[in-house]
């Protein structure tokens, strides 16, 4: 069966079946969406407030009231009651009103805080940051370490390994060879750095494949910029430099501390 399509006026061919069902209007979802996204301006049959509407909605007969507020109001199933903790004006429809607490508070916070009823979760500090937290009681009792955020547990998770990668050991060593003193995993604000050496300097050893990758060089660009902001000297060293020119790492080391 051919058809025109009732956007661009192309014809196409569907079968008899989706035409009795309504459907066979369109010739792509391109014109279907074009279709929807000119909507229709309608004015509310109970507040008069103007609204826009989807021709969908309006084929399947609705289009009608501007929110479901306006839809009870018409169908008297609801009326506007004032809150009765803190007294602000809310609908409700005929049904909560009927039941005990339902009907009766605009929020779950005014109901708890009429009936004094705590929330079932304790107050905890995260592991890494310290920040206190909200967590079930149920969590509590499953898990021993708790952390406001994905960056803490990935930081946490960091800053106890005992498996350094094999770039952080080699510098490890040459550090020793030199007689400079370091601290691995240094823990600050926000994340981790690889090697700390006093009293400024941050060192993060890169590897050629990981800290090549797009979103890993934002993030290192950030992690910099904020650690510069804190007063830190940030070195990033490559991991083809650390192999081939091993002396050349130490001397640019060497020369921040002297700074």
């Amino acid at each position: 069966m051919i058809k025109k399509c009732e956007i661009c006026g192309k014809e196409f061919i569907t079968c008899k079946s989706r035409t009795a069902l309504g459907y066979g209007r369109f010739c792509s979802t391109k014109c279907w969406g074009e279709y929807q996204r000119n909507r229709i301006k309608k004015e509310c049959i109970i507040c008069g407030k103007i609204f826009y509407v989807k021709p969908s909605d309006i084929k399947r007969g609705g289009g009608k009231y501007c929110s479901q507020e306006c839809y009870h109001k018409s169908k008297e199933t609801g009326s506007f009651i004032n809150c009765k903790y803190c007294g602000k004006k809310f609908y409700a429809t005929k049904r909560a009103t009927e039941r005990s607490n339902a009907g009766k508070y605009c929020s779950w916070e005014c109901f708890r805080k009429a009936k004094d009823i705590k929330p079932n979760k304790i107050k905890v500090k995260c592991d890494y940051c310290g920040k206190e937290i909200y967590r079930w009681k149920r969590s509590i009792k499953r898990e021993k370490l708790h952390f406001c955020s994905r960056r803490c547990l990935g930081c946490y998770t960091i800053l106890h390994q005992n498996n350094p990668s094999s770039i952080e050991r080699k510098l490890a060593g040459y550090l020793v060879d030199h007689n400079i003193s370091f601290i691995c995993q240094f823990k600050y604000k926000l994340g981790v750095a690889d090697f700390f050496i006093k009293p400024n300097i941050v060192i993060e050893v890169d590897g050629d494949y990981w800290h090549n990758l797009p979103n890993a060089q934002e993030r290192d660009k950030r992690q910099t910029l904020y650690l510069e902001g804190e007063g830190y000297k940030v070195l990033r060293l490559w991991e083809h430099e650390l192999n081939k020119n091993p002396d050349i790492c130490i001397e640019k080391i060497m020369e921040l501390i002297k700074t």
